[in-house]
């Protein structure tokens, strides 16, 4: 139950850029700097009392910043393609050079935070909701339709639980299983106008 909650959240977060379609990319870029400033402002002067509306500052954050570059790169494959591959690469890097981010009493500012049914927390990476935000409103700009749009980065977190209830393996990033579900779209895509060209 708490998986659909988060594929919802995560779907809700991917078709934000349809709700804001009329907001032009100067206002969605100057609400991004504001949001940003609030965010890395609050976990600076109270990093470790966050307020009841650090979730809220997370989301905003990340719908904004994610719609913003969703509309500056260009309408595209290649460009999209190659920002995710950075992207999961840098991610994926935190595994193999690093612990990993967000250890510090200010992560809460960059995490969305809830608790599980036994009461354990849990928590989701503000620049995993960015990106999903960006895969979103870029698809959208694509002339890719609502449902694909927004069921592309879901794919990616159902990507990612299926691996770790196949193999075990806890602890993953995510953004490679992002870039995953957006190639593998592309290639569903292609085949799909490939079929009905030849019909």
């Amino acid at each position: 139950m708490e998986a659909l909650f988060v594929y919802l959240g995560i779907g809700a977060v991917s078709a934000s850029g349809w709700a804001l379609r009329f907001r032009s990319r100067r206002t969605v870029g100057t609400v991004a700097l504001v949001a940003v400033a609030v965010t890395v402002g609050a976990a600076v002067a109270r990093p470790d009392r966050p307020g009841p509306w650090s979730n809220l500052t997370v989301l905003v954050t990340a719908v904004a910043v994610g719609v913003f570059i969703g509309r500056i790169v260009p309408a595209r494959f290649r460009p999209m393609a190659i920002l995710l591959v950075v992207l999961a690469l840098l991610d994926a890097s935190q595994l193999l050079f690093a612990a990993g981010f967000g250890t510090g009493p200010a992560d809460v500012w960059f995490h969305l935070t809830w608790l599980r049914a036994d009461g354990s927390p849990a928590r989701l990476g503000i620049v995993d909701l960015i990106v999903a935000a960006a895969v979103g409103e870029h698809l959208r700009r694509r002339r890719a339709g609502p449902v694909r749009s927004t069921l592309t980065p879901v794919g990616g977190f159902v990507l990612a639980d299926t691996f770790v209830f196949v193999t075990g393996i806890g602890g993953l990033v995510l953004l490679p299983f992002l870039a995953a579900a957006w190639f593998l779209g592309e290639a569903v895509a292609v085949s799909a106008t490939r079929i009905r060209s030849a019909a």
